[in-house]
């Protein structure tokens, strides 16, 4: 289900998500708000900000390229190529977490909780605790109702992003359409 390359990319950003939400607890209780208002939002400050977001996705996304069987030159061009940077959310919903808010939360949890490779262990808790303080209580210790609570807001804002992306490309298709129209 994940890879050790995730903790990278989107598992080592939702890793510092959660030591913001465990830091701020007292103002956000719900996991899920906390995702819904700092989780890939446009100027607001956080660890795993917008930019991160497409900076994980692209990422992704060209690394199956490569694992394809394309140059890294050839992956990246055909990533950006037309309106593939438009589509990049939502194509890393797709292929990472087959598009469904369930496998989301549920690779979500798996990251934030896996023990089988300690290296991956020690290094989820020295960030968590780097950001929230060392009396945090780590993802595996929380009562599992609030952990799911705080993985699918992960999820369900994700699905939320991707879906922008989808209006968005509508618009942008539609103006150039017009663009060109309206240049003949």
């Amino acid at each position: 289900m994940e890879k050790s390359g995730d903790v990278g990319g989107w598992g080592g950003d939702i890793i510092t998500l959660y030591g913001e939400w465990r830091r701020d607890s007292d103002s956000y209780s719900s996991g899920y708000t906390y995702c819904e208002d700092k989780f890939a939002k446009i100027g607001v400050d956080s660890t795993f900000g917008f930019n991160d977001l497409l900076e994980d996705a692209d990422g992704y996304l060209i690394s199956e390229r490569v694992r394809g069987g394309q140059d890294i030159v050839t992956a990246v061009r055909n990533h950006y190529r037309g309106s593939g940077g438009l589509t990049r959310i939502g194509d890393f919903l797709t292929k990472r977490f087959s598009g469904l808010a369930s496998t989301a939360t549920d690779m979500a949890r798996n990251m934030l909780t896996m023990s089988d490779d300690p290296t991956i262990a020690l290094g989820r808790a020295k960030l968590i605790y780097g950001i929230a303080g060392y009396d945090t209580l780590l993802p595996e210790m929380l009562p599992a109702d609030k952990l799911t609570e705080f993985c699918r807001g992960f999820a369900d804002s994700l699905l939320a992003r991707a879906g922008q992306e989808g209006l968005k490309k509508a618009t942008y298709l539609a103006n150039q359409k017009k663009n060109l129209r309206d240049s003949q």
